[in-house]
């Protein structure tokens, strides 16, 4: 066989299929392994149709006397395990894409099924993963996967009706309609529709923006009652700046209860990039903040931006980030609060401009902080390379002798020098300034 696989290393289980880590052609893969009698071909052809980033590949399938063995992307989680308790071994504990990164990367895998006229029919977060792209910098990406169930349809997006077919919490309404009446009545009730699709994806993205709570309530009773009474009774418990940008622009049209008025999966997409110009308005608006040295409520101010699920680490036309424009506008009484907050939210303390400034250089330049002592050991503690140099070959110090009113200057010379920086560089010296 050229698909080789660890029997003692067991990634996941379900149904008649079991999930190991194993190699093909050198790579390590995911290996799903059903038993022949359980094979459903058209997994395997979906699978070989569907060509996308967010979507699982299947790089080659073979089989024996007993099972099928597909060889596939291996990823590290799924989306589910995300929000399982701190001291379940099974909780994916790594990094997870900003929000509407996440959304845009959904919604993209789902239009190209759709595009290739299929249908999931099995949307939920457990068949949602998360995968690690190879190389250093380890971009974190969101993959469609477990096809078991995908139909295809015709050119209106329809398919033929033959039960009901998916995870009960995860129904669209006219799903679940099917599933509680078992109504057969009128011919066109025979037929199912990809908005289903698009309904259960709306779903998803409430389990994210609730940390892992269904939209429509708890318990497969609940949530079918709420469902059919079009009653999102969780929505509220989403942060109103968050619902703001997201109810309704695009959860009330993914939630429509008629599928007919429903958004396309097109169209989703289509919505979230609205959305994403929206916050990368808001980034904007958050280095400007950090830049007018406002110390009323500056704190309160960044976390409400950050609650909008912005990118920190977004920079300006130079190559500045939020950390770069608070730092170079240092005369905020809550600059260490304010640092120590941007490195919780992940913002990278190293970060360089396109002249090779980083937020260190910027603090020392142009220090009129009373608490300068105080922000160059915590730069210091967070793993800052105090010998960084910009591309004219300045050092911090060098930066910081530049502007030698401080009072504080003399404590954070023999700081730096206390921590072996460079007196002397190739270019300047810092005795000269």
């Amino acid at each position: 066989m050229k698909i080789w696989f660890d029997h003692d290393a067991l990634l996941g289980r379900g149904g008649f299929a079991y999930v190991f880590k194993g190699k093909f052609g050198g790579r390590e893969v995911a290996v799903k392994r059903v038993e022949l009698l359980e094979v459903d071909e058209r997994e395997e052809e979906a699978m070989l149709k569907l060509e996308h980033p967010n979507i699982v590949k299947l790089f080659h399938c073979e089989k024996d006397n007993h099972f099928m063995y597909y060889a596939l992307e291996l990823c590290v989680a799924s989306l589910d395990q995300v929000f399982l308790k701190s001291d379940n071994p099974k909780k994916y504990k790594g990094p997870t894409p900003r929000q509407i990164k996440v959304f845009s990367q959904l919604a993209s895998g789902l239009e190209h099924i759709h595009s290739e006229r299929l249908i999931h029919r099995d949307i939920k977060p457990s068949n949602i993963l998360i995968m690690k792209s190879p190389g250093k910098n380890e971009e974190i990406i969101i993959k469609w996967s477990d096809f078991g169930l995908a139909k295809s349809v015709n050119e209106k997006g329809l398919h033929s009706w033959s039960g009901v077919k998916g995870t009960r919490t995860w129904y669209a309404p006219e799903v679940l309609e099917k599933l509680i009446k078992e109504e057969k009545a009128k011919e066109e009730e025979l037929w199912g529709t990809v908005k289903s699709d698009v309904f259960v994806l709306g779903l998803v993205f409430g389990y994210l923006f609730l940390e892992g709570e269904h939209l429509y309530g708890s318990g497969e009773t609940e949530i079918h009652k709420n469902i059919s009474e079009r009653n999102p009774v969780n929505m509220q418990k989403i942060d109103e700046k968050l619902r703001k940008y997201y109810e309704d622009d695009l959860l009330r049209k993914m939630l429509e209860h008629d599928p007919k008025k429903r958004i396309t999966s097109k169209e989703v997409v289509e919505q979230l990039e609205s959305i994403n110009d929206k916050l990368t308005k808001k980034e904007e608006e958050l280095r400007q903040l950090c830049a007018r040295n406002s110390s009323s409520g500056l704190i309160e101010k960044i976390k409400d931006l950050i609650q909008l699920g912005i990118d920190v680490n977004a920079k300006d036309t130079i190559g500045r980030n939020a950390l770069h424009y608070l730092c170079r506008s240092n005369s905020n009484s809550n600059l260490t609060d304010a640092i120590r907050l941007f490195i919780q939210l992940g913002i990278d303390v190293n970060a360089k401009d396109k002249f090779g400034w980083n937020a260190f250089h910027l603090l020392c330049q142009n220090y009129s902080n009373s608490n300068l002592i105080d922000a160059i050991r915590l730069f210091i503690q967070l793993g800052i390379d105090v010998n960084a140099k910009n591309i004219f070959g300045s050092n911090a110090l060098h930066l910081l002798c530049l502007n030698y009113s401080n009072p504080n200057l003399i404590d954070a010379i023999r700081l730096f020098i206390q921590l072996g920086i460079p007196v002397v560089s190739d270019v300047y010296d810092a005795r000269s300034f």
